[in-house]
């Protein structure tokens, strides 16, 4: 047996790769679960792919979505100033989500619940309908202290403020 030039080789190397790889498909083609083995991996690949892409869009849509509960949310102790009377406690129990606010406003004379209420652009806007009348107060959180106006339709208005309470522990 003589050299095998490399002019030779490299004539011989296609053909070398081309009855391998007719091999290979033979024994593919004459055992068939490799076939289908093999796809049913790339199936299962793509769909897991496809379910942690949507789970990941909707956690991120959810955070988008979610409430955000606001810093009025809690229990306000109020004082209310007028010239015509003296000046009068009352209590804000609140709960803000986004700019809307839900809550109670507490006298002397009983609980009511508030008619509505918003906060937006740092205004606290709230209605709320007692045995004296319809209340509307306004005001804006400033370093931890709710002020602004309060109105009693024509019949009264004045200034007032607010600190929330700190929850017992």
């Amino acid at each position: 047996m003589g050299r095998i030039t490399e002019a030779e080789n490299a004539r011989r190397r296609p053909r070398a790769k081309a009855i391998a790889s007719s091999a290979l498909k033979d024994y593919c083609v004459s055992v068939p679960f490799l076939d289908r083995s093999a796809q049913m991996k790339s199936t299962w690949t793509l769909v897991g792919v496809f379910l942690v892409l949507a789970a990941a869009t909707i956690v991120l849509f959810a955070r988008g979505k979610e409430s955000k509960q606001g810093r009025l949310t809690g229990t306000w102790e109020c004082v209310a100033h007028s010239s015509a009377q003296n000046d009068m406690q009352f209590a804000l129990k609140l709960a803000q989500t986004d700019d809307t606010v839900t809550g109670t406003f507490i006298d002397s004379s009983g609980e009511y619940p508030l008619i509505s209420g918003s906060y937006e652009k740092g205004v606290l806007e709230i209605h709320a309908k007692t045995r004296e009348g319809r209340y509307v107060v306004t005001g804006r959180l400033l370093r931890g202290q709710l002020s602004g106006h309060w109105s009693r339709g024509q019949e009264a208005e004045g200034g007032w403020e607010g600190t929330k309470s700190v929850p017992a522990k």
